[in-house]
């Protein structure tokens, strides 16, 4: 039982202000408090039980940023949108209003850069002490790699997040997948 209320308590401590300050009160040697003394919970639950679910746990990341991308970028409409009636001029000019914005949105997201600092197509030198498969990924004579450092043509940059921060979702749980909500104009 005590290894049951010590990690309930963790969480109510990390997760609610006013369970943490209670559980201070409780353990502090100051002044002996009894459970009698203590305020009665003013949450359902200090600690999530299985089959229940706080906001985070409602609504995940790559939902909440797909709908970012819609809200700001129109993206979705664009991918779902049947463009073959469409010419060439006009799905240009979609098409770079949608990069232009999902581009700032994932920027303000995560800050995408390059992960190498060479251009694509100039040379640059591997050897296979340096190799990181989550890195850099070789293609071609990759035998050569054993007689030790090899000339490689960069074909890709590769991307890395500065950061991760995705939006966080507040609604409700029945609405934790709408990406995007009908819009109605008044006639």
């Amino acid at each position: 039982m005590g290894i049951s209320v010590a990690i309930r308590a963790f969480f109510a401590a990390l997760f609610h202000r006013d369970a943490a300050h209670k559980i201070q009160l409780a353990l502090s040697n100051d002044v002996a408090v009894t459970p009698q003394q203590l305020p009665a919970p003013s949450y359902p639950d200090a600690f999530p039980t299985r089959g229940s679910s706080t906001q985070s746990d409602v609504r995940s990341e790559a939902i909440e940023l797909l709908a970012a991308l819609q809200r700001d970028a129109r993206f979705v409409d664009f991918i779902k949108e049947d463009l073959s009636s469409c010419d060439d001029a006009t799905l240009g000019a979609a098409a770079r209003m949608v990069h232009d914005r999902c581009s700032e949105t994932l920027e303000r997201f995560f800050e995408i850069r390059p992960l190498s600092d060479d251009e694509e197509g100039a040379f640059t030198t591997l050897d296979s002490t340096s190799q990181n498969p989550a890195r850099v990924r070789v293609s071609g004579d990759i035998d050569r790699l054993k007689d030790g450092a090899v000339s490689c043509r960069v074909v890709h940059v590769g991307w890395v997040a500065k950061k991760c921060e995705p939006p966080q979702w507040s609604g409700k749980a029945e609405d934790a997948l709408v990406l995007a909500p009908i819009e109605l104009e008044i006639a």
